[in-house]
């Protein structure tokens, strides 16, 4: 993969959304960007926070400096992963799972 398509971008999302269930995370907002900071997927849990799709977009905005990126096999950014709903720490773990379970490398910085 040498880019974000919007289905990587989607099974992001959804598996983002997927460990925070398991992990009983508060109801989460994710936002998955390709490399150039554009959306790709912006996903709402129902009973999510008013601001959470804004601040998960600026935590995967600032991610492409530092952060949660999103690296495929080559060692490349493709983009990155912001998630809000729960605490940060919680936020960026289910970012993290996601992103290892389809055999990519999350940088966290």
């Amino acid at each position: 993969m040498k880019h974000m398509t919007l289905a990587l971008a989607s099974e992001l999302a959804d598996g983002t959304l997927a460990a925070g269930r398991a992990d009983g995370c508060q109801p989460l907002a994710v936002v998955v960007l390709d490399a150039g900071g554009h959306d790709v997927v912006v996903k709402r849990e129902d009973r999510c926070g008013l601001l959470r799709v804004d601040i998960a977009r600026g935590k995967a905005w600032g991610a492409l400096g530092i952060g949660v990126l999103v690296r495929n096999a080559d060692g490349d950014v493709i983009g990155a992963v912001g998630v809000s709903g729960d605490t940060s720490d919680r936020d960026e773990a289910c970012a993290v799972a996601a992103i290892g379970r389809m055999g990519m490398t999350a940088d966290v910085g």
